[in-house]
């Protein structure tokens, strides 16, 4: 699987890479450099740079290149870059002392980089010359001992409690001892797979710790485990004694009302291995068949006509968790139950357990595929009704030839079993006609969570898709719609797409000086060098910044004002993270009061620590009307939205406890939540660090901005309202909310009403960008607005009975369809900037729409046309957002999804 997602990301990185013109002619050598920081910015010297060069046949190791920086943190090395076939593997490190962890305490691994995959030579270049900002690291030492208390080889995982997924891992070639890097701030799982044994965990969150101290296991033939809290280093000596102990009872399915004494029936209870977070592969996740026949002359044993059973299970001195699924039919009908326990080494040989039966959704019935280890080869295959999700596209069509890794959580606690989640992948292959995976799903609840990560498509195609997260959803909903939608990354508002050019974004250092409302320019690391923010998703290159490592917050928003602050995101766990808005204010005055309510949210999981977002206001003044900044103003949420914004709670229908009991995703922060759900005043005291916006006080106002700044514990769908009062204009402009994307002038603008005979005669304005001018035609109202200009363009909005965005160069004139028929009705030309303002001149005209007869193109048309797929439209900043995505995908799959059967190994 690892190799075969090599070749697919190489082939797309390839494409990628021929559309930005990043190809040079021949595979020459190549120079690779960079500077080597701390997490605060501080230059590194003699920190370590690594390249291994790999084949992509076998990913076989061809070569080494290393080299140290310099005082300045500066390094350069040559790299060769002899064939096509090589691929690249980059780790940097910086020691504190000597290179070992073994000569003395002093010498320990510091800091070091960011987990990246393997990548082309093209991707190296394309990232030379970064700064690479480098984590504090921790050191991992482990090591295993049998019964007897000699070494015992094993395979292994490490895998980030928070991110769910993998920070290493080997589950190819097994080892007697692991020596691993980690960040220091995280808190980890680690899961063994030994040879003849049961895998068994531990969880380690302690890297904190002020002091060293001894881990004392319940036996230990070994040496201790211990953590030093000077360099960082935990040792961990895994004990591998194994007892195997009897469980009995009874599978309660015969009381069931429809179950029938007469016609075929049959039962099995299959146990799951439970690895760290509570997850289970629903493929490869299944223990062995009749794990009895270990002890000589046994086997499990079960009657589907009383329900009784009688299994063997492992019983550990380490952690070790399974899950069991009582399966049983009664000629048509499917009944289920779960079972989650552990049998600590010194437990009683014979124990008891009774199952509940349940029904279970699913039209599809499906095999569990097992190992055996009853001394017959091959598998075993057990059949069970299993609900079967298909991932279709935005037009509901079936999508073919698609990777992905599905994580779907349920809570069972209430059913006999626990909350667990259960890990899914689909692999592109071209017979599959349409990407599905299947699940065992009890009927009388429905499932918690789903979080989707693909790529792909049809013909082998390279789609990226945004990570989609489907929120609570009931059984009937389940058994009524199995269908899971994925739209490709396009952030934009609710109501309907926006164009790249009014989608603004940067990325800032996250810290807790840069997680503010106006970070300084040095927090920048993308987005513009003077600083920025409103930079736009045609010039955008986050590439570098991503892949340089260090802790990474990044900013999203429209031309319209609302902007989104994702503090600490992870973009390699699950890509750039999408949002929708929406792309109006939603404002309201009365003669006293000012009413802001703005809808917002992502389908995409939570890869952030939480999110701040920014709502643009009119400030009032004697020719604005809007919102009065010297009185107090107020936000709540009132609102939440499912996946396809439709209200599922409000405040006026149920309580904070109401609202975390039904929707998972919202329990984790229930105070959080429920602080939100009520009035909370807006502070005016400058934001300098981001403790000051923080649970208790969720909101700020930045009078100088005219943005309200609301703190959120994540991003899902919500509708704040902001309160407070207002300031009337005295003066005949009309004031709406519109906001500046960058450059020619502030945040709000001014509407002037355009008379009918100066609309007819042809008028020239100049404009501030935010303001509009409003005309009619006939009796239907119509508007454009500047939403920016620079001296030689300005982009305006142009709003009828739809919304139609265009940019003008200096001198250019355009004509617009605003009333449904084939005639063109307004026009507006350009004549440039004039005193710091965009002139704008608007005419009526009624010209008859000519479609053009499209010519055939040329070869040399053609060809270039499908190069340039990848960016048109879009910029460079679409195709490099889209390779991390790409990227992204392939770290996840690989990450996430490999998984491997021998997890039980005889």
């Amino acid at each position: 699987m690892v190799n075969r997602n090599l070749v697919l990301l190489l082939l797309v990185l390839s494409v990628v890479f021929v559309s930005l013109n990043f190809v040079s002619a021949g595979w020459v050598n190549f120079t690779f450099n960079g500077t080597v920081v701390d997490d605060s910015g501080n230059a590194l010297a003699n920190a370590t740079i690594n390249i291994t060069v790999r084949s992509m046949q076998g990913s076989e190791v061809v070569g080494y290149n290393s080299t140290t920086t310099n005082l300045s943190g500066w390094f350069s090395i040559p790299v060769d870059n002899s064939s096509a076939l090589w691929m690249y593997d980059l780790k940097i490190a910086h020691y504190n002392g000597s290179t070992s962890i073994y000569n003395s305490v002093n010498n320990f691994t510091d800091y070091m980089s960011k987990s990246l995959p393997t990548f082309p030579s093209q991707m190296m270049e394309m990232i030379a010359g970064t700064t690479f900002r480098l984590t504090p690291a921790a050191t991992m030492n482990i090591t295993a001992i049998n019964v007897s208390g000699g070494r015992a080889n094993f395979t292994y995982q490490i895998k980030d409690e928070k991110l769910g997924y993998p920070v290493a891992e080997e589950h190819t070639n097994s080892v007697y001892e692991a020596v691993v890097y980690v960040p220091r701030t995280r808190n980890y799982t680690i899961m063994v797979y030994p040879y003849q044994s049961m895998p068994v965990s531990f969880t380690w969150n302690n890297f904190s710790s002020p002091n060293a101290y001894t881990i004392t296991p319940v036996i230990n033939n070994g040496m201790p485990s211990n953590y030093s809290n000077s360099s960082y280093t935990l040792i961990y000596q895994f004990n591998l004694s194994m007892n195997v102990v009897r469980l009995t009872g009874y599978f309660n399915f015969t009381t069931e009302p429809n179950w029938s004494t007469t016609g075929e029936s049959n039962f099995t209870v299959i146990p799951y291995l439970i690895e760290g977070d509570n997850i289970i592969h629903s493929q490869y996740g299944a223990m062995p068949y009749n794990l009895s026949s270990m002890n000589q002359q046994q086997t499990d044993f079960f009657n589907a006509s009383s329900g009784f059973y009688n299994i063997s299970l492992p019983a550990t001195v380490e952690t070790s968790k399974i899950l069991l699924f009582a399966v049983a039919r009664n000629n048509t009908l499917w009944y289920g139950g779960f079972k989650n326990l552990s049998f600590a080494y010194d437990a009683a040989s014979y124990n008891s357990h009774n199952f509940t039966a349940y029904g279970l959704i699913g039209e599809a019935i499906t095999n569990i595929t097992l190992n055996r280890m009853d001394g017959n080869e091959g598998f075993i295959n057990i059949s069970a009704a299993r609900k079967t999700f298909s991932i279709i596209n935005s037009s509901n069509g079936t999508m073919a030839n698609l990777t992905a890794h599905v994580e779907t959580k349920v809570d069972y606690s209430e059913y006999g079993a626990t909350a667990f989640t259960w890990m899914s992948d689909i692999s592109q292959q071209s017979s599959i006609v349409s990407a599905t995976f299947s699940l065992p799903l009890l009927n009388v609840t429905g499932i918690k969570e789903m979080n989707v990560y693909a790529s792909g498509g049809p013909s082998g195609g390279n789609g990226q898709y945004a990570p989609k997260k489907v929120s609570t959803r009931t059984a009937a909903q389940i058994i009524s719609n199995g269908n899971i939608t994925l739209s490709t990354f396009s952030p934009g508002d609710i109501e309907g797409g926006v164009a790249a050019s009014d989608i603004r974004m940067a990325l800032f250092i996250s810290n807790s000086s840069c997680d503010v409302p106006s970070p300084a320019v040095s927090c920048y690391l993308g987005g513009s060098a003077s600083g920025n923010s409103n930079t736009t998703l045609d010039s955008f290159n986050p590439m570098v910044a991503v892949m340089g490592g260090g802790k990474i917050s990044f900013r999203m928003g429209t031309s319209s004002g609302v902007l989104v602050h994702y503090v600490n995101v992870d973009m390699l766990a699950s890509g750039p993270p999408d949002a929708m808005f929406d792309n109006d204010t939603g404002t309201s005055e009365s003669s006293s009061n000012f009413a802001n309510a703005m809808r917002f949210g992502s389908q995409g999981p939570t890869i952030y620590d939480y999110v701040l977002i920014s709502m643009p206001y009119v400030e009032g003044s004697t020719s604005v009307t809007g919102l009065n900044e010297n009185a107090d103003v107020n936000i709540s949420i009132p609102t939440f939205y499912d996946d396809d914004w439709n209200a599922v709670w409000t405040s006026s229908n149920g309580s904070a406890a109401n609202l975390a009991g039904n929707y998972s995703h919202y329990s984790t922060y229930v105070n959080d939540w429920g602080n939100l759900t009520i009035q909370q005043n807006c502070s005016k005291t400058a934001v300098s660090s981001s403790e000051q916006l923080n649970a208790t006080n969720p909101c700020y106002i930045d009078t100088t901005a005219n943005r309200i700044w609301v703190r959120l514990p994540h991003f899902s769908g919500t509708g704040p309202s902001v309160s407070g009062a207002i300031v009337t204009a005295t003066v005949t402009a009309t004031a709406e909310t519109t906001t500046t994307p960058s450059g020619g002038g502030g945040s709000s603008g001014i509407t002037y009403q355009v008379a009918a005979n100066e609309y007819q005669a042809g008028t020239t304005k100049t404009l501030n960008a935010g303001d509009a001018l409003r005309y009619l035609i006939g009796d239907e109202d119509h508007k454009i607005t500047v939403t920016g200009f620079t001296s030689s363009s300005v982009t305006i909005k142009v709003e009828s009975n739809s919304t139609q965005i265009a940019t003008l160069d200096e001198g250019e004139t355009k004509k617009f369809e605003l009333t449904g028929d084939d005639y063109y009705d307004t026009s507006v030309t350009y004549n440039g900037a004039v005193n710091g303002k965009a002139s704008i001149t608007l005419k009526a005209v009624h010209e008859q729409i000519v479609e053009e007869t499209p010519t055939e193109p040329t070869i040399g048309e053609k060809i270039g046309e499908a190069v340039g797929k990848v960016t048109s439209n879009k910029g460079i900043a679409a195709a490099v957002i889209a390779l991390i995505v790409i990227i992204a995908a392939f770290f996840i799959l690989k990450s996430r999804g490999v998984m491997v059967k021998k997890k039980f190994r005889r």
